[in-house]
């Protein structure tokens, strides 16, 4: 029970800061998906150094030596407490500065809370030489799992991050506790000068296979939750749904006797992908939760077919540190993958379409080994599952790479996401399109007499047209926050200056090189490059006339942009008579209660804005809200017949300490 207890609180510590610390981060480095990413290759990282450090002190000491050396370093780690993440300003690199934050912050106590598992099942193997400890394995998993699970529905909700610091840091004090307990326990133990028997080295295509498997499991998690990042929301629960599914697949097929059926779960794969291609061929038209439960669907089946084959293939339990090692190794090579190779090679998320071949591939490699070796026909067997694998490769292959809007002029993919460009005939005329992900965020009719209009969320009759053209004042201040492909600036005169601030060097290359707005503009224009929000805290006061706020990635909210704090900083650089404009079109959110919040906190007038698509199509439904300091200026714009919109759900007031997006849902 000791035991038990132990790695469960040492496991459910070690995943409770994943999240919380990603959400410390994330408003400071521009609520890009690929924070989270940086933040899992931390861990993974980590993790494999505890899993060394685990197999070192195992092979190397005997079993009173280990836990003298474990305790100390769990009691000397406590002087570094209470846990706070502050991002590294010596860094411009992205990850760089993700990762020394972690490492500086975080980084000692998790390697021993990543070594505590392996640790304690190893000492467990000696306590109790009658019982195989890999139950421990589905326990250690099991608390990783709660521990994701608990933090948007319980902690983030109810604890700002100051609280979850302090929370984390008591629990990791009882854990040391713990571990003194099981030293105690242990102190009498008739083989405690024993050094653990070795098992026989496996084979270099056994270390392949955990390797393999254990890796692209990885890269598909990652490879995953950045595509649910990219289309719905940059929040703690669209990193821990995946996660914390990766995680059960460890806890049945390690921890649950019988749990794993070959048969049926290549079964369930069939029926994943279809669902994935079907969903695929209808995306636009996909439901919110359709979209997430297919994905999440074909990464649990997936990952229940890696692990269980890679629990086929464990070893006795005296190689039972350098298995968890050689895995771990496996898991950091995908983290590896996912957050500084593919970025580089690829130019777009083509990590998920090699992720799933990559695991199949290694499923297939596993069953061959313990199903050919067994069957009576080997080359009737090795040609069964060549078969099949192959044909679900080339499936997914052709299904998923070709793109079913056609070709792109330009593609490209940094850290804030990728970018795409397409020329489209219409019958507007020729037309040219920008695409964040998979959302569009703006078009531009390219014909010489046309090309100055404003289209898609800027087009006629949205809030953006009757706040321009109701506007009388020469020589008007605008901020914008969020560049797309500049066609605000189609609504400014002379006289007029607009300081667009975004954070992606990417987007501003891609407006200035292929679309026309900002060049053809009369108005004084300056970009800054840089999180609005962090721009405009470092901006003497500007006094904008108009203040746009519209900088989502894809379908993501830029959760930072929203809070209480946030809005401080843009009613400063707001003139006493002007306007601020948040764009809050989303097909998963309603972000209306956000800004009855805002408005209540500040004591503002607020207006809720909506059209629909146009006839021709030539401006998108769009959604929008003004605020403003006095009722007077919105009806002057909006005109006082405009309805402020009506919604019965309750004001919510979102904080950088504290956010839930469930409120939010559609």
């Amino acid at each position: 029970m000791l035991f038990g207890l132990t790695i469960f609180l040492s496991s459910f510590l070690l995943f409770q800061v994943k999240p919380h610390a990603g959400k410390a981060l994330l408003p400071h480095f521009g609520g890009s998906p690929a924070v989270w990413t940086a933040c899992m290759l931390f861990f993974q990282v980590a993790l494999l150094g505890g899993y060394g450090y685990a197999h070192t002190i195992a092979d190397r000491f005997n079993f009173r030596s280990q836990i003298r050396i474990h305790l100390g370093l769990l009691t000397i780690s406590l002087l570094l407490l209470p846990v706070l993440i502050q991002p590294a300003v010596q860094f411009t690199d992205p990850v760089g500065a993700i990762l020394w934050s972690l490492l500086s912050s975080v980084g000692i106590p998790y390697i021993l809370l990543a070594a505590s598992a392996p640790l304690l099942q190893s000492w467990a193997a000696h306590d109790r030489s009658d019982r195989s400890p890999y139950w421990l394995y589905g326990v250690s998993n099991a608390a990783s799992f709660a521990a994701l699970l608990s933090y948007p529905f319980i902690f983030e909700p109810r604890l700002d991050l100051p609280a979850q610091a302090s929370f984390w840091s008591y629990a990791f004090a009882v854990l040391v506790v713990c571990f003194g307990g099981i030293f105690w326990k242990l102190r009498s133990s008739v083989n405690v000068d024993q050094v653990r028997s070795r098992s026989k080295r496996p084979g270099w295509r056994t270390i392949g296979l955990w390797l393999g498997l254990s890796a692209s499991s990885s890269l598909l998690m990652l490879a995953v939750t950045s595509h649910l990042c990219q289309e719905v929301a940059v929040v703690p629960f669209m990193w821990i749904a995946p996660l914390s599914l990766y995680l059960l697949s460890f806890v049945l097929t390690f921890g649950v006797a019988q749990f794993y059926n070959r048969r049926a779960f290549l079964a369930l794969l069939l029926g994943a992908v279809i669902y994935l291609l079907v969903l695929r061929e209808a995306y636009e038209f996909a439901p919110f939760l359709l979209e997430i439960g297919g994905f999440l669907m074909a990464l649990f089946v997936i990952c229940c077919l890696c692990h269980g084959e890679l629990y086929r293939i464990r070893p006795d339990l005296g190689g039972l540190t350098r298995f968890y090692f050689i895995s771990s190794i496996g898991g950091a090579l995908g983290g590896i993958f996912g957050a500084l190779i593919a970025p580089v090679i690829f130019i777009n998320f083509s990590e998920l379409i090699l992720a799933f071949q990559s695991c199949l591939l290694f499923v297939f490699l596993a069953i061959l080994r313990t199903s050919v070796q067994g069957s009576p026909n080997r080359k009737r067997a090795w040609l069964k599952h060549s078969l099949v694998t192959v044909a679900i490769l080339v499936t997914l292959t052709t299904s998923f790479v070709v793109d079913r809007r056609g070709g792109f002029l330009a593609t490209f993919r940094n850290f804030y996401g990728v970018i795409r460009v397409v020329d489209k005939s219409a019958t507007l005329g020729p037309t040219r399109h920008l695409y964040h992900g998979a959302t569009e965020h703006g078009f531009q009719l390219l014909s010489l007499e046309q090309r100055r209009k404003p289209t898609a969320y800027y087009g006629e009759g949205t809030a953006v047209y009757q706040l321009f053209t109701a506007k009388s004042e020469q020589g008007s201040r605008i901020g914008v926050i969020g560049l797309e492909v500049g066609t605000v600036a189609a609504y400014a005169n002379s006289g007029d200056s607009i300081r667009f601030y975004e954070i992606d060097p990417g987007m501003i290359a891609t407006a200035k090189e292929y679309f026309t707005f900002l060049q053809d503009s009369q108005a004084d224009i300056s970009i800054v490059q840089g999180d609005g929000r962090v721009s405009l805290l470092n901006d003497s006061t500007l006094n904008f006339d108009i203040l746009m706020l519209d900088a989502f990635s894809g379908d993501a909210i830029p959760v930072h942009l929203l809070t209480k704090e946030a809005f401080e900083i843009y009613l400063r650089h707001l003139s006493s008579n002007g306007v601020l404009l948040v764009h809050i079109s989303n097909r998963y959110l309603d972000l209306r209660p956000l800004a009855s919040g805002i408005a209540k906190e500040f004591a503002l007038h607020q207006r809720v804005l909506e059209n629909r698509r146009s006839a021709d199509g030539d401006t998108y439904a769009a959604s929008y809200v003004a605020l403003a300091r006095t009722k007077s200026k919105l009806d002057e714009i909006f005109g006082p017949q405009n309805l402020q919109g009506t919604d019965s759900r309750p004001a919510i007031l979102w904080t950088d300490q504290r956010s839930n997006l469930f409120a939010l849902l559609k």
